[in-house]
């Protein structure tokens, strides 16, 4: 028996011994998009699926709604063939938002045959890419979310939460204690149900938009956790949000006016010594790391903002840098130093969408890390004031494409193959977006 499979005989052990009142367990995985897909077992079950866990390979391809869509042969002339998985150590957590259940991840990175296109496989290459050259780096999420009526309009728009106190809409406060207080029973589930999970949390902010927030999650040394607990936390977020008689949306954009839901990446670069290797030679792997996030971002762009409703939140003086820049101490620039001691030096990427793919995101920017430091490049002079006035990122998901297609960096990090895998996977998913007349089309041209 190999050594994964015995660690994970043991955990099950362990955790059916804990809770002995757990009936089912949720199998679940990101595909492409963030969305979850997997099975529900009777947790007697799972022990068992060490041995052999099979899915169709075809799931990690499907559209945001569950679709199949023509991606290259697969999902087309494949016959949709079963791919092999594993599942993931320390993923097996309860599900507190529910009765009696537990969930754990599962993975084709482990498995005999890893599939090229699971954005876990990809960050995972690139991952053994940089520690070959002795790089280990450290990163933590931060992602914005909005709160939402459980109820659309008559058009089926998205209506801000009804504040539980008095009824009225929530109001745009940002860092407003009272807004924190207001929703604080849910806010509060949230941190509870974060430290069940083993999810290290660490502050909870009212952000800017009516029902929008932010929780921020703790650095993590071992990257692949980190982009596994942005998951596992998505569906916790939506989770108790339901429970609590809401809904819970990291939707890019999901009011015109209103300020979008961010993921910023906090990313610090040390050796196998501990080192931190931005605070070398006066900064000068720092400047090309910098360098190499402005030089691949608009090729990564369909990482980071990886779907059309994404575009529309570059919008120009509303909170978000709109073109490639970067300073220290400044949160309208694209990259951000912050403030820290040499141990903690760090960039902070503050482009990504928060509804973006978690792997492919921290995959895109370490590449773009990696191709700055290779090449030595070097970033210029540190933006003046704020870089939110003139939209010069890609504007659409398709000229994002291109600009992708073209890129040797992502071509060359991320493996060609996968990339041209990606790209037929996002085309069909434009086309099969834009064949639909919506109800304005009509009362504007009809």
């Amino acid at each position: 028996m190999s050594d994964l499979k015995q660690q994970l005989r043991e955990e099950i052990t362990l955790f059916c011994q804990q809770h002995p009142d757990i009936e089912e367990v949720d199998l679940i995985c990101a595909g492409m998009t963030p969305n979850l897909w997997g099975k529900r077992y009777p947790i007697s079950k799972l022990t068992k699926l060490i041995n052999e866990l099979k899915m169709p390979r075809g799931n990690f391809l499907m559209s945001p709604v569950g679709e199949y869509i023509p991606v290259m042969h697969y999902n087309d002339t494949d016959g949709d063939p079963d791919a092999s998985f594993q599942f993931i150590p320390g993923t097996l957590k309860t599900v507190p938002w529910q009765s009696k259940r537990a969930q754990i991840m599962f993975s084709s990175a482990d498995a005999t045959q890893p599939f090229d296109g699971e954005p876990r496989v990809v960050l995972s290459k690139v991952l053994k890419q940089l520690a070959a050259q002795n790089r280990f780096p450290t990163v933590a999420f931060e992602l914005e979310f909005y709160l939402i009526d459980k109820t659309r309009t008559e058009d089926g728009l998205l209506q801000v939460p009804k504040n539980p106190i008095n009824g009225r809409d929530d109001i745009c406060a940002v860092l407003s204690m009272d807004r924190l207080d207001v929703f604080a029973e849910l806010l509060t589930d949230i941190r509870q149900s974060c430290e069940e999970q083993g999810i290290s949390s660490t502050a909870i902010s009212a952000e800017i938009g009516a029902g929008q927030f932010e929780i921020n999650l703790n650095h993590r040394s071992d990257c692949l956790q980190a982009a596994d607990e942005v998951i596992q936390y998505q569906r916790l977020i939506k989770g108790v949000a339901v429970k609590h008689g809401f809904e819970a949306t990291f939707m890019a954009k999901p009011y015109l006016q209103d300020a979008g839901n961010g993921m910023h990446l906090h990313i610090s670069m040390y050796d196998g010594e501990g080192n931190n290797e931005f605070a070398k030679n006066e900064q000068q792997t720092l400047m090309q790391a910098v360098a190499g996030c402005l030089d691949t971002m608009h090729g990564a762009f369909p990482f980071i903002a990886s779907n059309p409703n994404a575009y529309r939140r570059y919008v120009p003086d509303l909170a978000i840098a709109t073109q490639k820049s970067w300073a220290h101490e400044n949160r309208y620039v694209a990259v951000r130093i912050p403030a820290s001691d040499e141990k903690n030096l760090r960039i902070e990427h503050r482009v990504p969408a928060a509804d973006a793919n978690p792997y492919l995101v921290l995959a895109a920017i370490l590449a773009g890390i990696q191709w700055g430091i290779e090449n030595k490049l070097q970033p210029g002079e540190p933006f003046e004031g704020l870089a939110c006035y003139e939209h010069l990122y890609p504007h659409t998901l398709e000229e994002a494409l291109n600009k992708l297609e073209q890129s040797e960096a992502m071509r060359s990090v991320l493996g060609s193959h996968f990339v041209d895998i990606y790209l037929a996977y996002k085309r069909s998913e434009v086309k099969e977006f834009n064949n639909y007349i919506a109800a304005r089309e009509y009362a504007w041209y009809a």
